[in-house]
């Protein structure tokens, strides 16, 4: 293993340990930093990260933003359109998508591959407890993100990924 590939994976866990502390307003915080707008935020069934295994190879992360109780439902769509500005403004590029869904890509400085789809929930809410029910539509206020990160170069992200999970 090269010194550079030992530094990156250094740098990783450093900074798994550090993001595992405390949420500064960013989604994926050292992954894929995505900046959290000011009408959603982590709350309810969204406070947590969930990671996976990609079969072919790499792992995924989701989770979800949830908008304000003070803003009004209208917002929500608006929302979802801000983070799609946002996603531009970062260098993510659209891939495909309609409404309610939009897919982006993304390749960092060490050649990771980083896939992100972003979903307008409005019929079910994530990991929220208790369930609402699917008639109460004020509630599921949700926009889901799910990144998936492919092949070696996106390796030295799992110690940080295993950190967010582990939150």
């Amino acid at each position: 293993m090269s010194f550079k590939r030992l530094a990156i994976i250094a740098a990783s866990l450093l900074a798994a340990a550090s993001s595992a502390q405390a949420d500064d307003g960013t989604i994926f915080e050292g992954i894929a930093d995505i900046p959290r707008i000011s009408t959603t935020g982590p709350v309810d069934g969204c406070s947590t990260v969930t990671k996976g295994l990609i079969n072919n190879g790499g792992f995924l992360l989701f989770t979800c933003e949830k908008l304000l109780p003070y803003h009004p439902i209208s917002a929500h769509a608006a929302s979802f359109a801000n983070y799609q500005s946002v996603l531009r403004q970062n260098g993510w590029t659209r891939k495909g998508g309609d409404k309610k869904n939009a897919k982006y890509v993304r390749t960092d400085s060490t050649g990771c591959e980083t896939q992100l789809e972003m979903t307008l929930w409005t019929d079910r809410s994530m990991n929220e407890f208790p369930a609402r029910p699917a008639s109460d539509r004020n509630a599921h206020r949700q926009i889901v993100f799910k990144a998936k990160f492919f092949g070696v170069a996106c390796d030295h992200y799992y110690p940080l990924a295993q950190a967010m999970a582990s939150r």
